[in-house]
């Protein structure tokens, strides 16, 4: 099947920009509206190598521009720079928080995890909600990990 060779061969060309120190192909392939969904999360997952602590609005930002394709590619790319000891800061908790809210099948422990050096204004962004607010109950589940 030449449109699964095709993609087997982007994959494995963004796999070897990352190991090659080539943030660049991966950022292109990721900021690229109209590349393969498939590619475009492969490539910011893989930014979890390159990218710095500058880039998380830049991620975050992206990852809004469609949470259901990308906020687990951000996720995975988070931690990734958490595990180099990069980490969000204060201003990225509100937009990160967002992105958790709108896609529940990021696991919440991962989430407390990126965020836990802002602890306390995560803390505060999750409680600062109307009791009436039909998130709570996501809302809760990212409180209880962040407890843990």
């Amino acid at each position: 099947d030449r449109d699964g060779a095709s993609a087997a061969l982007a994959a494995a060309a963004l796999v070897a920009a990352a190991r090659h120190g080539h943030p660049t192909v991966l950022w292109n392939t990721a900021e690229d509206p109209a590349g393969t969904p498939a590619l475009r999360g492969q490539a910011v997952e893989l930014l979890g190598d390159r990218a710095q602590r500058t880039d998380v609005g830049r991620l975050v930002a992206l990852a809004a521009t469609d949470p259901l394709l990308l906020a687990g590619p951000v996720l995975t790319c988070l931690r990734g720079l958490h595990r180099r000891g990069h980490f969000p800061a204060e201003p990225d908790v509100g937009p990160l928080l967002a992105l958790a809210l709108a896609d529940h099948t990021l696991p919440a422990e991962d989430v407390a995890t990126v965020l836990y050096t802002c602890r306390r204004p995560l803390f505060d962004a999750l409680t600062d909600a109307p009791s009436t607010a039909p998130d709570w109950p996501r809302r809760l589940e990212l409180l209880i990990a962040l407890a843990r």
